[in-house]
């Protein structure tokens, strides 16, 4: 029998797709195979990796004393909210996040260990950050004299390693332990998906035949990396196995993807699909060639965030109301287990899946304060 494709069994699992479950239900969620992966080798080529000092005299600008209560970024020294892209480690001790100054330029804001760490070199204006599970290292796009640059901050360390040899980085996604970092770069005059290995100082090139990229995530050992990818006005969600040399589209959609994120040992992915006017958040069970429907709704879904282990997803649901909702799994059951109600500019969940970091609004201005809000552990 011939077996269907995933477009159009995904269309078919959003049709019949249960309404979102509430604390005390849980759902079987309807299943489809994952198409076969391609064959695919990366091409390769060299980076230099300059390693120096970092400097940490005077960039701290305040301290976070008691995490229950907000850190109002505007009372702190040059720093002028609305504030994005915030970052939180896996245990929500680190947070990193992108503000400007009193001028506009965008900084590097960083609490570690309590301290909160504001970097004088210039961001590249609109470019995203990445933040190790560990917490130890942040990735960044700074402004160089001779254009943009990828940065390693090694906050334990007190190094800045700068990745050169790459033309017009952006979005970089950093590994769990921080030994490898996916970013978007210009190769041969087109924009890819690239993974940079630390250790060896080669950069991967994953992307292929597409007319626009976007890093999505990557795995804890830097060797699995989920980027989207648009062919012919279509998106989708790709994951690349970098020791195995193989590429999964795990979307397959016929619709549009908006948002991704991959368990920390890579064998799990979630994402957001829209399909005419419904939307579905997926899980894709890498190892098993399995994609699950966990929940359907005909309201905007904004992104998706997974635990480490990928048992624990949480999701924006906007529209009038909007609220983050957080979602357990095992196998095809899901049981919603915590919503988070209230306005909000970015978030972010730790990995372990016990906080939700966000930047919230705060004396009338955007993005002013940073929250952690605590969630109930797994039974």
């Amino acid at each position: 029998m011939r077996t269907l494709t995933c477009s159009v069994l995904l269309s078919a699992l959003l049709a019949v797709a249960p309404p979102p479950a509430h604390a005390e239900v849980d759902e079987a969620a309807p299943v489809a195979n994952l198409p076969d992966p391609e064959r695919y080798r990366p091409a390769e080529f060299g980076v230099e990796l300059r390693d120096r000092n970092l400097e940490l005299g005077g960039t701290q600008i305040g301290v976070w004393e008691d995490i229950a209560g907000d850190l109002d970024l505007a009372a702190l020294p040059d720093v002028a909210p609305p504030c994005r892209d915030v970052r939180a480690d896996g245990r929500a001790l680190t947070v990193a996040m992108v503000c400007p100054d009193g001028a506009g330029a965008e900084r590097l804001v960083v609490v570690y260990q309590g301290v909160v760490l504001r970097f004088d070199r210039t961001l590249v204006p609109g470019s995203s950050i990445g933040l190790s599970d560990d917490g130890v290292r942040v990735a960044a796009v700074m402004q160089e004299e001779g254009g943009a640059a990828l940065h390693l901050l090694d906050l334990h360390r007190t190094r800045d390693i700068v990745v050169l040899g790459l033309d017009r980085p952006d979005d970089p996604a950093l590994a769990g332990a921080g030994m490898a970092i996916a970013c978007t770069a210009r190769v041969e005059d087109a924009r890819h998906v690239v993974v940079i290995d630390l250790e060896d100082s080669l950069a991967r090139v994953l992307s292929s035949g597409h007319t626009e990229v976007v890093t999505g995530a990557i795995s804890a050992n830097g060797r699995r990396v989920v980027y989207q990818g648009e062919v012919e006005e279509k998106e989708d969600f790709y994951l690349v196995d970098v020791d195995r040399k193989v590429r999964f589209n795990i979307s397959d959609s016929d619709g549009t993807t908006s948002s991704v994120d991959v368990s920390q040992h890579g064998d799990v992915v979630a994402f957001v699909s829209r399909f005419g006017g419904a939307m579905g958040v997926f899980t894709a069970d890498i190892n098993n060639r399995k994609v699950l429907n966990r929940s359907g709704a005909f309201q905007p879904l904004g992104e998706v965030f997974l635990s480490a282990t990928g048992s624990r997803y949480a999701v924006v649901r906007t529209g009038a109301a909007e609220a983050l909702e957080i979602w357990d799994t095992d196998g095809r059951y899901t049981e919603q287990v915590a919503t988070v109600v209230e306005e909000f500019d970015a978030l972010d969940m730790a990995s372990d899946g016990l906080s939700v970091i966000a930047l919230c609004p705060h004396q009338g201005r955007r993005a002013a304060a940073v929250r952690i809000h605590p969630l109930p552990p797994r039974e």
